[in-house]
């Protein structure tokens, strides 16, 4: 048998036209060079598709030849010789199996593997990553969301007795304008809470406290952080499946902003909602407060109890189904 082909010697880069010649007793030559030795003694690399294919010899050379059904037989007498990956990519019995496969595994890690694996990465992480997205966070949302705030200095000020006594000393709170927000609050990774112009001038003091516990529940529980650490899992499966790291390392810059952009899962604010109950208890509030507050946000945002949160933050829970849950939690 004769392969022909492309010699490299390993010590510069010139190619040498040749060919690959198999002798009696498995042994191998390449013609125009001193190689001579056992067929057991190449590493001939495993087909992928129809591409040029290589065999390595011990001394660092190498031999690349597109001739594959020949290198296919000479690598089938090797004692060596394994199942070769090509039979899965070349055969439909193998393809729809390992297709099926792959889209089975693909939804379970996206529905149990994600939520599963940001929660414990999250809470792994030391408390300098989240002061460090917090703070990167805020000062893409001040440039691109808010605006300095409307309300006097002395309604901030007595806002901010007002929340002072719910907050620890690494939490607080900035009241901002936001057009694009409106009535709204969000929690940042660090701790850093923000509320609204819009949402301060329509809600009562305890509806106000009631959604700082709403916050405070997204970040003792992490969310924020979590969503981010989400956001960068799908987008490294996105990298492993198209290989696009350019596109992927552009995205992983814009994670902050994915915090606002996508919201929370429906599952952080339930639990938000059900650490927000048990806030306004323990403080002695009404547990209509919290009703009342969002109540007052959807219809700011013209939002009624028979609509679809696809209008409003599409991972919330619907507002009617939101609602009637909350007077069932204890």
């Amino acid at each position: 048998m004769e392969i022909s082909g492309v010699y490299y010697s390993g010590k510069s880069s010139a190619a040498l036209s040749s060919a690959l010649i198999l002798h009696a007793e498995n042994r191998i030559s390449v013609n125009q060079t001193d190689i001579y030795l056992s067929l057991d003694e190449l590493d001939i690399a495993p087909r992928i598709g129809n591409g040029n294919r290589w065999v390595y010899f011990p001394d660092g050379s190498s031999f690349e030849s597109q001739d594959n059904e020949a290198l296919d037989l000479l690598s089938k007498r090797q004692r060596k010789h394994g199942f070769s990956l090509h039979q899965l990519e070349s055969k439909l019995r193998y393809i729809i199996p390992s297709l099926i496969f792959t889209l089975i595994f693909c939804v379970c890690f996206f529905i149990w593997g994600v939520p599963a694996s940001t929660q414990l990465i999250a809470q792994a992480l030391p408390d300098s990553t989240s002061k460090l997205l917090g703070n990167q966070s805020l000062e893409i949302v001040d440039r691109t969301l808010f605006i300095p705030s409307e309300l006097s200095d002395e309604k901030q000020q007595t806002l901010q007795t007002l929340f002072k006594p719910y907050l620890s000393p690494d939490q607080r709170v900035l009241i901002r304008s936001s057009e694009a927000l409106g009535a709204n609050a969000i929690a940042l990774p660090n701790g850093i809470l923000i509320f609204t112009d819009e949402l301060i001038n329509i809600t009562t003091d305890q509806e106000l406290l009631a959604v700082l516990g709403h916050e405070l529940g997204h970040v003792e529980h992490k969310h924020g952080l979590q969503a981010l650490i989400r956001s960068s899992l799908l987008l490294f499966v996105y990298t492993l499946i198209t290989g696009d790291a350019a596109g992927a390392s552009s995205s992983i810059a814009a994670l902050p902003t994915l915090l606002l952009e996508q919201g929370y899962s429906r599952d952080f604010e339930r639990e938000a909602d059900d650490y927000a109950m048990a806030f306004l208890k323990q403080h002695n509030i009404p547990r209509t407060a919290l009703m009342g507050a969002l109540n007052k946000i959807y219809q700011a945002h013209k939002i009624d109890e028979q609509e679809s949160l696809s209008d409003y933050l599409s991972s919330h829970p619907a507002p009617k189904e939101r609602l009637e849950r909350l007077q069932t939690v204890d």
